[in-house]
């Protein structure tokens, strides 16, 4: 039986550990696609209402609350980011 060069696994395990890691990482992109895409449409809302919403109105409050929202949603982006985000050996 073939190992690899790394380790002492087969090649077929290794094999199938890459098949699924990147199945994985489609998944994860997909989901970061999406998650973009919230933040650039609530953003946007936030600065077009910002804009033309008049000064001293309790209607810029929430649009202030929207662009708060968007950050969040890229910090959660900017953590599924990270290299160790999905580890489940720690």
């Amino acid at each position: 039986m073939t190992t690899t060069p790394h380790d002492n696994r087969p090649i077929g395990e290794e094999l199938q550990t890459r098949r699924r890691q990147a199945r994985t990482s489609q998944k994860n992109l997909f989901v970061r696609n999406i998650l973009n895409g919230i933040f650039m449409l609530i953003a946007l809302v936030a600065m077009v209402g910002l804009l033309l919403s008049p000064e001293g109105s309790s209607t810029r409050m929430w649009f202030y609350g929207a662009g708060l929202l968007a950050v969040v949603v890229k910090m959660i982006e900017v953590v599924m980011r990270m290299p160790g985000f999905h580890n489940k050996n720690v």
